[in-house]
């Protein structure tokens, strides 16, 4: 059976706490095309990008970041 929609995924813990490092994790399986994934925390006016990847296949990847 042939994939018709991409699926994407992010996860990251629902608390994150300043001076702590956590974990995020991002997964597009089967991306019909072409995308640019930008991952940004934002703590009210600060903006910071924590991932940022073009991707044109199935795409994992876990990192860590402090917060």
């Amino acid at each position: 059976m042939a994939l018709i929609y991409s699926i994407f995924a992010v996860t990251v813990s629902s608390q994150v706490r300043g001076g702590k490092q956590e974990t995020l994790c991002a997964h597009i399986h089967g991306p019909t095309k072409p995308v640019n994934l930008t991952i940004t925390l934002e703590m009210g006016p600060e903006k910071t990008t924590i991932l940022e990847q073009a991707v044109d296949k199935d795409f994992y990847r876990c990192l860590n970041f402090q917060v």
